[in-house]
This record gives structure tokens, sequence and C-alpha cells, in this order.
């Protein structure tokens, strides 16, 4: 529907009456324009890393104080999902006069941008939003309840600095085709230009500051960010 509309807008924009596609000569039309070309790549999906289940029980301890104020029904197992997001701001519109509610709901949307961020990126990137969110908050007005959020927290960001060190930085399947993608289009043609399309604005920073610190890409490409004022962004 959005698209429909967006196409309409262009439409009048352009002062067009009709919006025409090719049905007949379309061999024809091949010669004047390039098609693109699609493919689609399956990577296996990150199973309950260490990141994600020590993030779901720091969400499911913040939840469990959220259901006390007569929320609307929580799905759980979304917690990375849209429908989480969704439920997040179905909360905040009919709680917004309650410090304590939306002081545990921020916390909630902030963790669910981390999980997303480790989705796309690295668990490095999400652990660093999640950081520079606290960091930002002014501890002059801190309660009780900001302060056992902040300790679940610095306690969350131990607990992955020490397995870390052990065990390094989980590898993630989707940035490991897209580095493979990359390479594989600079070396056939090192003068190509290429857009990053992903969700949020978030990881479009997480993708940048990952192209710039990977080797085999960061003497090669210069990523330049673009966000859209939507909350999508793309990565040149």
């Amino acid at each position: 529907e959005s698209a429909a509309e967006n196409i309409i807008h262009i439409c009048s924009t352009m002062d067009a009456h009709k919006l025409t596609t090719v049905q007949r000569n379309r061999e024809e039309l091949k010669t004047y324009v390039s098609v693109p070309k699609v493919t689609l790549s399956k990577v296996p999906k990150q199973q309950n890393s260490k990141f994600e289940r020590t993030v779901f029980s720091i969400m499911s301890a913040i939840e469990n104080k959220v259901k006390k104020f007569n929320v609307p029904e929580l799905r759980t197992n979304e917690r990375s999902e849209q429908p989480y997001r969704n439920w997040i701001e179905d909360v905040c519109a009919k709680g917004s006069g309650n410090r304590i509610l939306m002081t545990y709901v921020e916390n909630l949307r902030n963790y669910h941008i981390a999980l997303n961020i480790a989705d796309v990126s690295r668990v490095k990137d999400a652990q660093n939003y999640l950081k520079r969110y606290f960091q930002e908050l002014d501890k002059s007005k801190f309660t009780e309840v900001d302060v056992s959020l902040l300790r679940l927290f610095e306690d969350m960001e131990k607990t992955m600095e020490d397995y870390m060190k052990i065990h390094g930085e989980p590898s993630n399947p989707k940035l490991d085709r897209i580095e493979e993608m990359i390479k594989r289009f600079h070396a056939e043609d090192n003068t190509s230009r290429g857009i990053l399309f992903t969700k949020t604005r978030e990881s479009t920073l997480a993708l940048e500051a990952w192209i710039k610190e990977t080797d085999g890409l960061k003497d090669k490409i210069t990523a330049a960010r673009i966000t859209g004022t939507g909350g999508e962004g793309k990565l040149h």
C-alpha cells in the first residue's frame, strides 16, 4: 500500500496522467535498458547465541516488572521482531505519564534495537550501541529503578567481555556472505559502486563501522552512510 501511494505521488509530481508498463516488445526493450539481475542468497540463522541469551535474560526480568502496570499482552518469543517494537510503541502511547513504566520500556526498546544490530552486524556493535545509550543518560536524575537497570547492563557487559576474551567475536553468517559478495564484485570491477540496504539507522552505523574495520574491505571500499527519516537506512 505504501509503495502504491509513493508511485501515485511521483506521478502527480511529474504531472503524469498515465502509468504504462511494457507487455509486448520486451526483448526489444532489453536492448535499450539494462535489466537488473536478482539473486537470493540463503544464509544460516544464528541460533541461541551467548549475546542473545544474555539479553533475553535481562529483557525477561524487565518484562516481569512491566507486566505489573496492566499493559497489553506481550509475546516474548518476538523480542527481536517488529511485533515487539509495535508492542513497545503501544505501551508508550498508553502509559506516557508513568515515569517508572517509561524507564522500563525505554530499556526494552534499546535491548530490542541491540538484538537487531547483532543480527545484521557484530555483537561488538550491539554492545557499543547499548554502552552509548547508558553513557548518555543523565545520572543526576537517576532513581532506584535507573540504578538497578544500569547494574543489569553492567553485569551483561562484563559477562560478554569475559566470554569474548575466550571465544572472540562470534561470526555472523550474514556478514560473511556480504563480505564475500563485495570482494567478488570489487575483483571483477574495482570501479563499481554499490548500495547496501539495511532496516534501521542503528544497523547502518554498525555496518559502516564493520566495513571500516574489516581487513580486505577497509583498504578497498570507501563507505558513506545515508539514512532516511523513516528509520530505514542504506550504506553506499
